[in-house]
């Protein structure tokens, strides 16, 4: 009688096993699926974004050439004008392109890592121009403060020249600063690369959100500020890359600090 009992339990439990493994079937399609269109879309993306890079450097050294008047006087304000606007529309655009080629190289865990011996106050100059260029079309006062006494980090360049542009670029865009302020110093053997402003600050709550990818906050939405907020998210992921930590200090109406801590084991 017991046997009898039993025998629909035994039907329904053969049943749902048959159930579960035609869905984990179906689920393991699904997945390979969508990690091919994923695949598709990342080459996709990279071969696009390589191809614009061409003609949009044709552009900016074009436009370039004409608003430094290299072959003359154009001969009305108003041409010049639009020459530098397309030159610092094309920079802008460049700086996206970048932006998406690495997110994709990091995401697919294809950026090509270049270890090298990195001199960090010749690094700041040769990279301070890109930064002040940033900040003078903002109309807000620029001062970078180096090392006292050069040292060496062994490190990526690309990233960390990356690292300073991203921070400059979301203090230009977010923080209506007056004044911005890079700042490289030591600290407990930690060399620190800081970017600070007296802008209008970040709340508490929405400082947990900015490591998240493409999070751009209420002050991107407020003032129509351009950009994909995948910035920060990049920062993150170089400091990360080099067992680095990305800090972020705010007080609202008071401004913000962004800083990266590489540890000391990278200092010489």
């Amino acid at each position: 009688f017991g046997s009898l009992v039993m025998l629909p339990t035994v039907g329904i439990l053969q049943s749902s096993s048959k159930d579960n493994k035609a869905l984990a079937e179906d689920l393991t399609k699904k997945n390979a699926a969508l990690e091919n269109a994923d695949l598709a879309k990342s080459r996709l993306l990279k071969g696009v974004g390589h191809d614009l890079k061409t003609p949009l450097n044709a552009i900016i050294g074009f436009s370039d050439t004409m608003n430094n008047e290299i072959f003359g006087k154009i001969g009305n304000d108003k041409y010049k004008d639009y020459a530098q606007s397309i030159h610092s529309s094309g920079l802008h655009l460049l700086r996206m392109i970048d932006q998406l080629l690495n997110t994709g190289a990091i995401q697919d865990t294809g950026w090509s890592y270049e270890e090298e011996a990195l001199s960090i106050n010749p690094l700041l100059t040769s990279i301070e121009p890109v930064l002040r260029s940033a900040t003078e079309m903002a109309g807000i006062k620029f001062d970078i403060q180096p090392l006292s006494s050069d040292l060496t980090l062994m490190g990526d360049g690309r990233a960390l020249r990356q690292i300073l542009t991203n921070l400059v670029d979301n203090a230009v865009k977010y923080s209506k600063a007056n004044l911005i302020t890079v700042r490289c110093q030591l600290d407990k053997g930690k060399l620190v690369l800081s970017v600070e402003d007296d802008g209008i600050g970040i709340s508490e709550q929405e400082l947990e959100q900015l490591h998240q990818e493409h999070y751009r906050g209420m002050a991107a939405s407020q003032h129509h500020a351009t950009g994909m907020g995948i910035g920060l998210w990049l920062v993150d992921n170089f400091a990360k890359m080099h067992g680095g930590e990305l800090i972020m200090e705010s007080t609202p109406d008071k401004g913000s600090c962004f800083s990266v801590h590489f540890p000391p084991d990278r200092v010489l």
